[in-house]
């Protein structure tokens, strides 16, 4: 039972950087029906410029913290003004071309800026572990969930006592209905892409501490997954795409320990697949208006 449990805690651990990053893919779609794929390339850009503020700035940790989250947000204002306003109504497919274009560009950006290889993550914060019930825990994986459940308490607050918040869940809900009330999407997008984007740079710094490193590559299949999060919770639902990212942080960390480490991403598509065969709309999704 112990054993289990740890493996509980480290799939919260790595569902909370999922549910960092998904939020804001989630309302992205929910809005502007955009599968926003360089969502992970920011997620990636925050790690390594994470790393070059605390490296090479030596920049104290809640500084860097600031500048990267303020630097990707500044990336997801210009993504949005340059890469996806220009595309508003086209075909998804469309605006799916240039999200994977943004992508490929900031990888090989990175790989010009920092290498192609991993780079090691400095331990700015000690580690110290902590073992209740025979458990263990270290206060990074603290620190990660702390960190998470309050920020995704803040979204929550804002959407649900903001005029901005409440103008969003209408777009959510009905894109049409809300432009035709005088909703300024315009306004929305800016909002979206840049918080979105703060959010996503703050978990690539997290995934730093965490694991030890980060490499131009590290943003590809962590955008997937938590894009997956977003399906599975439901299009559009920002509480069901925080508990599917932690549906999938948690089988994942099972099936690594119990089944076998290589079958950890077969079992987030195999979950993918099975939730569009049963429940299309997600675990708390809705069909919305897609006009």
């Amino acid at each position: 039972m112990r054993l289990f449990a740890q493996h509980v805690l480290n799939g919260l651990s790595v569902g909370s950087l999922y549910a960092l990053l998904a939020i804001g893919l989630s309302l992205t779609y929910g809005v502007l029906r955009i599968i926003h794929i360089a969502h992970g390339g920011v997620y990636m850009l925050g790690g390594m410029l994470s790393f070059t503020l605390l490296v090479k700035v030596e920049a104290p940790p809640l500084a860097a913290a600031a500048l990267t989250v303020l630097a990707c947000a500044a990336v997801g204002l210009l993504f949005e003004r340059v890469a996806y306003r220009p595309l508003r109504g086209a075909p998804i497919i469309v605006t799916l071309i240039s999200s994977l274009g943004l992508l490929l560009a900031l990888e090989n950006l990175a790989r010009i800026l920092w290498g192609p290889v991993p780079q090691p993550y400095p331990a700015v914060i000690p580690v110290r572990t902590y073992t209740p019930g025979g458990i263990v825990v270290s206060n990074l994986q603290v620190l990660i969930v702390a960190v998470t459940l309050g920020l995704m308490a803040a979204a929550h607050w804002v959407l649900r006592h903001t005029s901005l918040g409440l103008a969003t869940l209408a777009a959510v809900q009905n894109p049409r209905g809300a432009r035709l009330v005088g909703i300024d999407i315009d306004r929305l997008a800016l909002a979206i892409f840049g918080a979105g984007s703060g959010l996503a740079g703050l978990a690539g710094m997290l995934e730093g501490l965490y694991l030890g490193s980060v490499d131009p590559s590290m943003g590809e299949m962590f955008g997937l997954k938590a894009f997956v999060a977003v399906v599975v919770g439901g299009l559009g639902s920002v509480v069901g795409t925080i508990l599917g990212a932690y549906l999938i942080g948690l089988l994942e960390a099972l099936t690594a320990a119990y089944v076998s480490a290589g079958f950890r991403d077969v079992i987030t598509f195999a979950l993918l697949v099975v939730m569009l065969m049963v429940r299309p709309a997600g675990l708390l999704g809705r069909r919305v208006d897609r006009a």
